[in-house]
């Protein structure tokens, strides 16, 4: 019982772990993505 219970915590903190990380991913391909259409707003000459 012991052995699984430990098991099941490391599972419950990987997971937590991996939904944090996945969250970060996440902001940062969304920073990236807004980062060009935060340039074109600032310098629609450009274009």
């Amino acid at each position: 019982m012991g052995s699984f219970s430990r098991i099941w915590i490391v599972s419950s903190v990987c997971c937590l772990c991996f939904d944090h990380v996945l969250r970060h991913i996440i902001r940062i391909i969304t920073t990236f993505i807004q980062i060009p259409c935060l340039l074109d707003l600032y310098f629609p000459c450009r274009m």
